[in-house]
Order: structure tokens, then C-alpha cells, then sequence
């Protein structure tokens, strides 16, 4: 039996098969090599098609958002209900950011559904995802809606090691969303 469209096949050597094993591999890291690059913002390795999003653009229309520095710790923890740990010799580190409904009426946020993912890079290395946890006050999952002039609290959770959260100079953030990945300007 013979499928259609194959009408001879030659066995490749092994000195062919290598060829284009070589071939594709130095076009890969051709392709890595034109999409990851040091940027001037810490040296983190992003990629070149990264664009800029302003976090109050991410999350809807009418809203201010501040971002109030970071905090480190051991532990999170969210009044009685919620707490989560760092991992042994890690540290967490919290950003804080609020974020304020500038407009008239109620403005809805729905970061779940969006399926966002942020990242921070500290100190100039490679990004880092972010610590997923299911708390009220968590950025990229929260649900809820503002009243008009007022304000709320969130944060993003990261985990480094002890070392490198005692050495923070820098903080950048990033957002994947729709396979596309976002520098955050604040």
C-alpha cells in the first residue's frame, strides 16, 4: 500500500540527518537570539516585541492606579482567613498597589477572567511569575467592583531567595495576556 502523494523516498544518510539537525538548531537560536535581548530597565532578559501597557489600562476605564512600594516577609497573611507561606530560605515579596475608581458610576474588575499573568524581576535578573494565591486582595485575580471616588488594596506576591530580597534595587513588572507580554508602567 502506497499513500497518495509519496512517490519515492530516498533513506537519508546520517551525515544529512546532522545537516539539518545543525541547520534547525542554529536557526532556533538565531530566533531566540532575535526575540530575547538586555533591555536598559535592570537588564531583564525580555523580548524585543514586548510592548508597554499602563496597569490602569489593563484593568478598565476610570481607574487610578498607585503603586505604594513593596514589602518583604515571611509570610502573607489576609485578616483570619487567608495566609500563605514563603518556601524555606525564601522570602515573599509584596508589591502594594491601589487602585481608584476616578469615575461616576461603579466600575467593575474582573482580572480572573482575563487570565493575566505577572511577573517581576528584581535587581536586574530574569523574570519571575508570580506566587499564585486565591486571595480577596490579589491583583491578578481580583473580582469586584469600586464605587465611584473610592479606593482598594491589592498586591502581588513574589518569592526569591533571601539573598536577593535583601539586595532589591530595582522592581519592573510585566504582564503576559493573550500570549502577548506587557512591560507595566505605573
Amino acid at each position: 500500500f502506497q499513500m497518495d502523494g509519496i512517490t519515492d523516498v530516498e533513506p537519508e544518510t546520517e551525515t544529512q540527518m546532522q545537516e539539518n539537525i545543525t541547520e534547525q538548531d542554529t536557526q532556533q537560536v538565531q530566533e531566540e537570539t532575535n526575540t530575547n535581548t538586555n533591555t536598559n530597565t535592570g537588564g531583564t532578559k525580555t523580548d524585543t516585541q514586548t510592548k508597554e501597557i499602563a496597569l490602569s489600562d489593563l484593568l478598565g476605564k476610570n481607574l487610578k492606579v498607585s503603586y505604594k512600594g513593596y514589602s518583604t516577609a515571611s509570610s502573607y497573611q489576609e485578616g483570619d482567613y487567608f495566609s500563605v507561606n514563603a518556601a524555606s530560605g525564601k522570602t515573599l515579596i509584596i508589591m502594594n498597589i491601589n487602585v481608584k475608581n476616578t469615575g461616576k458610576k461603579n466600575t467593575k474588575i474582573d482580572m480572573l477572567s482575563k487570565d493575566v499573568t505577572f511577573y517581576g524581576c528584581f535587581n536586574g535578573t530574569d523574570r519571575m511569575v508570580e506566587k499564585k494565591i486565591l486571595s480577596t486582595k490579589n491583583l491578578s485575580t481580583y473580582q469586584g467592583k469600586i464605587k465611584p471616588g473610592k479606593s482598594i488594596k491589592t498586591v502581588l506576591v513574589f518569592e526569591v531567595s533571601k539573598k536577593q530580597a535583601d539586595e532589591i534595587s530595582t522592581q519592573d513588572l510585566q504582564v503576559e495576556m493573550d500570549g502577548q507580554m506587557y512591560q507595566v508602567t505605573m
